[in-house]
């Protein structure tokens, strides 16, 4: 077998600042270990851009929700409007077409679609972060990255417990608790909780307010590892039900203004909710056959509900309000055979994946008076400016007076109601009717593939890696006939014992359904490339890649303001390029530091099917800032430990047409954790998020700027919450 090297686990920025400095040259500790190629490896032998942080860091800065992970990861970004809707940006590369680029995975297995990827951070050994398309590893979900949630398994060497509470900003109140049992010397069984409960932090003048979270997760987990067996038995649940999502309508504003990000909301009559339920269950085991070889055998199934209500114009009028219920389900398994001897290590596997998912029903409401009264608006504004509405969907002329003209429609609709349909002369009734209400048949995705791996030592520091996929789908039947293989290679070259060098090129493309579907629509293709680096010392860690890929056939999509239902299209070819930087230093037994940054320059190519509507040439990605950094500082004296923490986002867009009501200029947000040992067993702790209370926003456009009315959702403000900790 391959020597793993013996390195300090703070590559994932998380380095113990309580250890000496001295104690810190001296040490011989655990091997840092990621999955980022199927295989354990320490990071200083894999060939892929691969940011960690392990749960020292996650615990350290409470982070509890999946959004807060991206502002310490370079060129990432997760948008979490809600529980079971997040936006996945890796690279530039998002969700455009609605489809989700960046594969998510939990435990190694699949959980790639909305109902699933988000679930409280708690009890968590890591999170890996895999830059570029993951075909070996993870198949064709993860076409430009993956994001692996890694739990902590059940403790076969010791009995642990421990109770938490806390309270804080907008009531928050939480609870978390932790029981591991070793059972028999070969068996322990481990229970985890935490539950949620937190106000809106958007205020609502006519009801509750919005963006709030709540919820509670349970997870079961049971280890076993007997004489060449392991294995793993996962139970994950998570049930979530909240007042709903803060839109916040920038021009339709009864005092005649302008909404800015903490402006308050007002929804009117409507009451807006969010549901949701998911079961996750995942079966992992490993069996050695001999001192060579292994078989492993993965097993999951995951179903999820979701219904949510939502007032889309974000309005006191009921224009626009929406309600769907969304089911879906898979059902996976996987099964591969490792091989290992001094020089050569590797892997061969099948997998399949069948993915059902159904909106049973989905409904749009409108006050009709109102209805009327906005196409009227815009008969009367927009039309004669040469265009139908007022869509963040187009592009406009540098000159063309577009915030005007949506402050004028607003205003009109607002204070003119309509009486009489003034093309049939019919009275136009008031209050909330069923404007469309439809449903999407089942959709039910069949993946089946083979994956391959092999790892050559050609010398003691030179390592070589070649991987490939190729996987069949079928969607509702249909088979996807432009499926190829997808290749991944990569080269490991060790200068010393704690630097290396490596190189990847990785091919990725889009699973087929809009292929399917859509005929005249291609798949989308990525083919990358990254060179970088990974330098371990006892108190120092950094890595830093570059990465340059090119991106064919983009799908990209505008809505139709009157039906909702989407248009796509192909836009040409595009260059995407940038570089990451990552690094920890603990500069003695009291002080410590940590530092990020992340470059991107992605810009779209023109549209290539002609009469589509719209055209994003030149334009700059949506959720793609040209840069981001993140700098910490820990601070231990005796029994008290502090981190302070500042993230920072460049300008960033929200819509591929770069509409200027749709971004948000360039901010920072200052973090303090401060944790006090009370006792041997009890830990207090203080928790403030964007303490500075900086005004930004996470999303705007979204619903409302289809129709020419873009939303606005507010970022989380100056947040506090404190919290007791008891270790059995």
């Amino acid at each position: 077998m391959f020597q793993r090297r013996l390195i300090v686990p703070a590559i994932s920025m998380a380095v113990a600042a309580q250890v000496s400095a001295q104690a810190l040259e001296e040490m011989t500790v655990e091997v840092v270990v990621v999955t980022a190629e199927r295989v354990e490896k320490s990071i200083l032998d894999v060939s892929t851009t691969t940011n960690v942080l392990n749960s020292e860091f996650i615990e350290r800065e409470n982070l509890r929700e999946l959004n807060q992970i991206a502002n310490f990861i370079p060129n990432m970004l997760i948008q979490e409007q809600a529980v079971g809707g997040q936006s996945f940006t890796i690279r530039g590369i998002g969700n455009e077409d609605g489809e989700q680029k960046l594969g998510s995975f939990f435990n190694g297995l699949n959980v790639t679609d909305r109902n699933f990827s988000g679930q409280f951070l708690h009890d968590i050994e890591r999170v890996e972060v895999l830059k570029g398309p993951q075909p070996t590893a993870f198949g064709s979900f993860a076409v430009n990255g993956a994001v692996n949630v890694v739990s902590k398994k059940a403790n076969l060497e010791k009995f642990e417990a421990s109770v938490g509470a806390g309270y804080g900003s907008f009531n928050e109140v939480r609870f978390e608790g932790m029981i591991n049992v070793p059972v028999t010397d070969w068996l322990a069984l481990r229970f985890a909780g935490f539950s949620a409960d937190r106000d809106g932090y958007s205020e609502n003048l006519s009801g509750e307010d919005l963006n709030a979270r709540l919820g509670t997760n349970l997870r079961f987990t049971a280890s076993a590892e007997y004489e060449r067996f392991s294995g793993d038995f996962i139970v994950a649940y998570e049930d979530n039900d909240g007042p709903g999502i803060g839109f916040n309508s920038q021009y339709y504003r009864e005092d005649g203004g302008v909404a800015g990000p903490s402006s308050p909301v007002d929804f009117g009559p409507t009451d807006t909710t969010i549901d949701r339920q998911i079961s996750i269950y995942q079966l992992k085991t490993a069996f050695q056959v001999t001192d060579n070889i292994s078989i492993n055998y993965n097993g999951y199934y995951n179903d999820g509900e979701l219904y949510e209500y939502f007032d889309a114009d974000g309005a006191p009028i009921q224009l626009d309000e929406r309600d769907y219920n969304y089911n879906s389900e898979f059902k996976g398994h996987e099964l591969f055979l490792r091989w290992d001897s001094d020089r050569i290590s590797a892997f061969v596997g099948y997998n399949d994946l069948e993915n059902t998912s159904q909106y049973p029903n989905y409904t749009l409401y409108t006050d009709f008076r109102y209805f009327v009264a906005r196409d009227v608006a815009d008969a009367l504004f927009v039309a004669p400016t040469g265009y139908a509405d007022l869509s963040d969907d187009r592009t406009y002329p540098g000159n063309y007076p577009l915030q005007d003209l949506r402050q004028q429609t607003a205003q009109y609709t607002l204070n003119n109601p309509a009486t009489i349909n003034p093309l049939t002369g019919d009275p136009v009734l008031g209050g909330l009717d069923t404007l469309v209400e439809f449903s999407f048949p089942e959709a039910v995705n069949d993946t089946t593939g083979f994956f391959a791996s092999v790892d050559f030592q050609v010398t003691d520091d030179l390592t070589l890696n070649l991987g490939v996929r190729d996987e069949e789908t079928e969607f509702n039947g249909n088979p996807d006939d432009s499926a190829e293989p997808l290749w991944k290679v990569g080269a490991n070259y060790s200068l010393t014992d704690e630097f290396s060098l490596y190189y990847t090129y990785a091919e990725g493309r889009t699973p087929p359904l809009n292929t399917i579907v859509i005929s005249d629509v291609e798949r989308e293709t990525v083919f990358s490339h990254d060179v970088g680096f990974y330098w371990v010392t006892g108190q120092f860690q950094l890595q830093a890649a570059y990465f340059n890929f090119d991106y064919e056939n983009l799908v990209v999509q505008v809505t139709d303001s009157q039906t909702g239902l989407g248009t796509t299209a192909n836009a040409e070819a595009t260059n995407v390029s940038g570089f990451e930087l990552q690094g920890d230093y603990t500069f003695n037994e009291m002080l410590g530091a940590y530092a990020s940054f992340g470059s991107n320059d992605a810009k779209y190519g023109a549209t290539t099917d002609e009469g589509f509507v719209a055209d994003y040439a030149g334009n700059n990605f949506r959720y793609s800032p040209e840069f981001t950094y993140s700098l910490g500082a820990r601070f231990t004296w005796e029994d008290l430990y502090a981190v302070l923490s500042y993230t920072y986002m460049d300008d960033v867009y929200f819509e591929p047409s770069n509409d200027p009501d749709s971004r948000q200029e360039a901010y920072g947000l200052l973090n303090l954790s401060v944790e006090y040992k009370l006792t041997d067993k009890i830990r207090l702790g203080l928790y403030g998020k964007n303490i500075l209370d900086e005004s930004y926003l996470i999303d705007a456009g979204n619903f409302g700027g289809n129709d020419g009315q873009p939303t606005l959702i507010e970022g989380t403000p100056a947040s506090w919450v404190g919290t007791i900790n008891y270790a059995f």
